[in-house]
Order: structure tokens, then C-alpha cells, then sequence
């Protein structure tokens, strides 16, 4: 694969993950399971809402043979 088509691919799942996540953080925000008005007005709860939507999202996306997922974990390492 070139890059510019690697890019390309890449360009259009982003879009979807975007909207996905998005969606999926507005879920967890009204879903009872965090209250929100414990928070204050910063970013502490954003960001474990957003962490905890970037785990399900990341599944989403996640290797679907054990060859690709062994080149996925060594791709952690860089």
C-alpha cells in the first residue's frame, strides 16, 4: 500500500471514529453511570468519559486475525 492511499483510508475512518466517539461520550454522559454535576468545570470528567469511549472505540477497530494483532502490539513499541 502507498501512503497516499494508507492516508486516504486512514482520513475516512477517522470520520467515522469522530462521530462514533462523539456519540458514544454523550451515551456515557447521560447514562446514570457517572454523575456529572459532581464535577467541576474543568476537564476531569471529559476526560474519563472520553477514555472510557476511546476503549469501546478502540475495540471497534481492533486486529481480527492473531498475525495482525501480534503487528499491532509491536507497533506499541515505536
Amino acid at each position: 500500500m502507498k501512503q497516499y492511499e494508507f492516508e486516504i483510508k486512514i482520513k475516512a475512518m477517522l470520520k467515522d471514529v469522530e462521530t462514533y466517539t462523539l456519540n458514544k461520550c454523550i451515551h456515557l454522559f447521560n447514562s446514570g453511570g457517572i454523575a456529572p454535576e459532581e464535577f467541576l468545570n474543568n476537564y476531569r470528567l471529559p476526560k474519563i468519559v472520553l477514555h472510557a469511549a476511546l476503549k469501546e472505540v478502540a475495540g471497534q477497530y481492533r486486529p481480527l486475525t492473531k498475525e495482525d494483532q501480534k503487528a499491532a502490539d509491536n507497533l506499541a513499541h515505536f
